[in-house]
């Protein structure tokens, strides 16, 4: 988060989640307008990406149509072969282990640490 001093330039707020400590004023950094058009360009790329992940969906789309259509669930075309086939996953149910078996489901718990970058 980011707070606007006198002198132009901001204070980064870090939260560590580790331990809810917050810091102020770490970092101090002047938001130019280099800065602003390198998060406009990403958030624009972001956009793409979107919309291009949609498109590339919708094709698919067509083609497990066709596939389904033809009652295929392979066909090669070119130099492509595309396939459309039924798959199993076996999962545990985590909500059932940890009614049934706390202790267990406490044992094998794992976390894992990670950083999440966003642009909002």
């Amino acid at each position: 988060m980011l707070d606007n001093t006198p002198n132009g330039c901001y204070n980064i707020f870090m939260v560590d989640n580790s331990n809810q400590k917050q810091y102020k004023g770490v970092f101090q950094m002047t938001l130019s307008n280099d800065l602003i058009n390198k998060i406009r360009e990403y958030k624009e790329y972001s956009t793409m990406l979107e919309e291009i992940s949609s498109l590339k969906d919708a094709i698919a789309d067509e083609l497990k149509a066709l596939m389904l259509a033809t009652g295929q669930d392979r066909m090669t075309v070119g130099q492509y072969t595309i396939s459309y086939t039924d798959c199993l996953r076996r999962d545990i149910d985590k909500k059932t282990l940890q009614a049934t078996h706390s202790e267990l489901y406490n044992n094998l718990l794992k976390e894992t640490h990670y950083k999440r970058f966003s642009v909002v």
